[in-house]
């Protein structure tokens, strides 16, 4: 394809700033396509490019109308219920905790999320306020075991040297809203509840109104629990457990729709605690909802090895390095590692498409079937090794940037792909020079899956346009042996 994938993110992004709230993939292929003012013989290429592109993007995807729907828009003036605490009301706060992650953009951090009542403009205030670490961790819960604990040091660095302790009766500092004065006004008691309404998914604005107990029937809440309850089930069919638990609330919400949001009658609190057929279980060191009645795999059911028992291959296979090379993937470990990192960062939950990637810009051959088994033998238990240890939520940054060194790297093997034979007259010195680009962006994609966090904006940003450099340096290259070869 002739089209970089910077130009076709590019052509995306803006399509999506104009877009209406549901679109069709056609729709947005059509519309990149026109832009790129590209041949009919490139949109099959286009339109994979753009398939995968949208997955990074918060978009729901309507199965029955094939039509992708935006986050923002889906989630406009949906209203849910909260039902705070005895503990909270008897203290006069509401707690931010996991009650809104699956309503808001993932990046608005729950002390972020601004409330204000119904007809109101004055946002409620905050204050910080004590609370015991078991009463904290269960307002949390729902954003998963290590995010939970990780937005208690975000949200106060104190909170640090208090976990690290180790003691269960010490008590956290957090972020709360001050609803004294509305639970006064209410006479507000438990089992009464809030609804809330979306009024800003971006940015995490919501305003809400009391709702009493008596208002809140007991036919309605089993109605609102076996819709939800019915959604998750769709979830956990389609996602599995590779995902988080906001993320799988979001989407039931999403399947459920009109059965859930017509009469908001029951908390996620409550579903959750009350629920004899969902429980919080730990896979692979986080934690998601799940069916009781659902085993959970330990390792894919899934295998590409053939069992040929010990496997003597005529082909290299001492090192993965040597093995890509021998096969002319024109890739090296880190990048292979970079790809599963990406797809896993892009909530992919399958290698198959890290595999399909690879063998796609493939130059060469296996030498044989007990090479190709060994291959696809190591792509599987890497990738059971990476999804033990990833952690999306400490890959923000870092993915971000990963992603774009991935599309320059991209770039130039489709470059090569292109060029067929024709790449065997470069000239050595710009050979030399794509070989040193590439080594760069390689050097920092090591540093990428490593331990190494990105720091605050500012190095975030020297890192993005260091990278951007880079690419812009690798694609004068190109163009230079496109130059050179005409």
């Amino acid at each position: 394809m002739k089209f970089s994938s910077r130009y076709i993110e590019e052509a995306v992004d803006n399509y999506l700033l104009e877009a209406e709230v549901s679109f069709k993939l056609e729709d947005i292929v059509k519309s990149v396509s026109e832009t790129l003012a590209a041949d009919e013989s490139d949109i099959s290429d286009i339109k994979q490019e753009v398939e995968s592109l949208l997955k990074e993007y918060h978009l729901f995807f309507d199965v029955d109308k094939r039509r992708y729907i935006t986050q923002s828009a889906f989630f406009e003036k949906a209203q849910f219920c909260v039902t705070p605490s005895e503990y909270e009301i008897s203290n006069g706060f509401l707690v931010p905790g996991h009650r809104f992650a699956p309503f808001t953009c993932e990046s608005v951090f729950p002390s972020e999320v601004e409330i204000n009542l119904t007809g109101e403009s004055k946002p409620i205030a905050t204050r910080d306020e004590k609370c015991a670490i078991h009463d904290a961790a269960s307002l949390h819960t729902l954003l998963g075991s290590e995010e939970m604990f990780h937005y208690f040091i975000a949200d106060h660095q104190e909170n640090h040297k208090i976990i690290a302790a180790g003691n269960p009766e010490a008590d956290l500092l957090l972020t709360v809203f001050d609803l004294k004065k509305f639970y006064e006004d209410n006479s507000f008691t438990a089992g009464d509840a809030i609804i809330f309404t979306v009024e800003d998914w971006d940015n995490g604005i919501f305003s809400f109104k009391y709702k009493s107990k008596a208002e809140r029937l007991d036919d309605a809440k089993s109605k609102w629990a076996e819709s939800f309850e019915k959604a998750l089930g769709y979830v956990f069919e389609d996602k599995g457990y590779y995902t988080t638990i906001p993320q799988q609330l979001a989407l039931a919400f999403f399947i459920a729709r009109d059965d859930i949001f017509d009469n908001p009658a029951m908390s996620i609190d409550e579903f959750v605690a009350e629920s004899g057929n969902i429980e919080i279980i730990m896979v692979g060191g986080q934690t998601v909802l799940w069916s009781r009645d659902e085993p959970v795999e330990t390792e894919s059911e899934d295998s590409y090895i053939p069992d040929q028992g010990v496997m003597v291959s005529q082909g290299e296979i001492d090192s993965i390095d040597a093995l890509l090379k021998d096969i002319g993937c024109g890739i090296t470990p880190v990048e292979l590692d970079s790809l599963m990192y990406n797809e896993l960062f892009q909530g992919g939950e399958s290698l198959e498409p890290v595999i399909d990637r690879v063998l796609y810009f493939k130059d060469g051959s296996f030498s044989d079937d007990a090479q190709e088994a060994i291959f696809l033998n190591y792509l599987e238990e890497r990738w059971e090794e990476l999804l033990e240890v990833y952690r999306r939520d400490s890959d923000q940054d870092k993915g971000v940037v990963r992603r774009r060194i991935l599309q320059f790297l991209d770039e130039r093997l489709r470059f090569f792909l292109e060029l067929g034979d024709a790449k065997d007259k470069i000239q050595v010195e710009l050979n030399e020079a794509l070989d040193n680009s590439v080594e760069n962006l390689c050097n920092i994609l090591a540093l990428l899956n490593s331990d190494q966090l990105i720091g605050d904006q500012e190095e975030f940003d020297k890192v993005m346009e260091g990278v951007e450099q880079l690419g812009e340096a690798q694609s004068h290259i190109l163009s230079e042996i496109e130059l050179s070869l005409n």
